[in-house]
């Protein structure tokens, strides 16, 4: 038990972390210095030394010294098992991502048509985009009956909304974003892929 607690305290020791003054450590730890010493001595671990804290130092290294207050933050540890895993390869997966888009026009093309944004609509809107009303109309009555197809007493229940609703919900954003009941509107590129009132 006292080699072992030996080898424990020697390899801590030689890393550092508790600074190696051992003037100090003595002071702080007389008990724990007096069983190192006395396990030293053993005449029977002559050759033995420090194996452990060699073996430490080997793989890791020397580690910093204690911190104090003042010091700046250490780096964040890399994730480790699993987790750190996933993490490593999203990153470079990313990074490939990013080699592709400027590698060709294909590819971050293809990436642009993917970005969803969404607006208020406005009646300006309405004049730019004028197929943007009846794609809406579509998009809602498609959306609500689609929502109540499985119940069988809601079927053909739902009121379906008309150009003129959506067309003046859509003015209804012509103030700006502290309008209310305005209708927010998702384009994939030019066409229209969701909306919701608000």
């Amino acid at each position: 038990a006292d080699l072992a607690l030996y080898d424990c305290l020697t390899a801590i020791w030689a890393l550092g972390c508790h600074g190696r003054d051992e003037v100090e450590r003595a002071r702080q730890f007389p008990f724990l210095c007096a069983l190192v010493k006395a396990v030293e001595r053993q005449s029977s671990l002559a050759g033995y030394g420090r194996p452990h804290a060699e073996d430490l130092d080997a793989k890791v290294g020397m580690l910093p010294g204690p911190r104090s207050p003042t010091d700046p933050p250490p780096p964040c540890p890399a994730p480790s098992g699993r987790r750190g895993r996933l993490e490593r390869r999203l990153s470079e997966v990313r990074e490939a991502l990013l080699k592709l888009g400027d590698e060709g026009k294909g590819e971050g093309e293809r990436r642009k048509a993917d970005t969803i944004s969404v607006v208020i609509a406005t009646s300006k809107m309405i004049a730019e985009k004028p197929k943007m009303v009846d794609e809406l109309v579509v998009l809602i009555n498609h959306s609500n009956e689609d929502c109540i197809k499985d119940v069988p007493s809601r079927k053909g229940s739902h009121k379906h909304v008309t150009k003129e609703e959506v067309a003046t919900r859509c003015t209804l954003g012509d103030n700006g974003d502290r309008s209310n009941r305005v209708l927010h509107v998702a384009f994939q590129q030019d066409r229209v892929v969701g909306c919701i009132s608000s």
